[in-house]
């Protein structure tokens, strides 16, 4: 009974593994947009920078990003894996 509990487990913490998702967040002051990575990449965590923020907005603006409105100093990101 034990080894069935000890097998079902792993199992189900394989099936977990396998859907871990990465996402890069953009924050400009109060304002953030949150955009998910590839996990391809071999360090996906690399690729959430400011530049990589502008290059996904939509329209020029991403919930406030943008280089017009949101100076470097109030700008961050954050890269969040779940």
């Amino acid at each position: 009974m034990k080894l069935e509990l000890f097998f079902l487990f792993c199992a189900s913490s394989a099936a977990k593994a396998l859907e871990i998702k990465t996402f890069c967040k953009c924050f400009c002051g109060s304002n953030s947009t949150v955009f998910e990575l590839s996990l391809r990449e071999p360090k996906p965590c690399s690729n959430c920078t400011k530049q990589f923020c502008l290059d996904n907005v939509q329209d020029g603006q991403c919930d406030g990003i943008a280089d017009e409105t949101c100076p470097s100093n109030d700008f961050s990101t954050r890269f969040v894996q779940r």
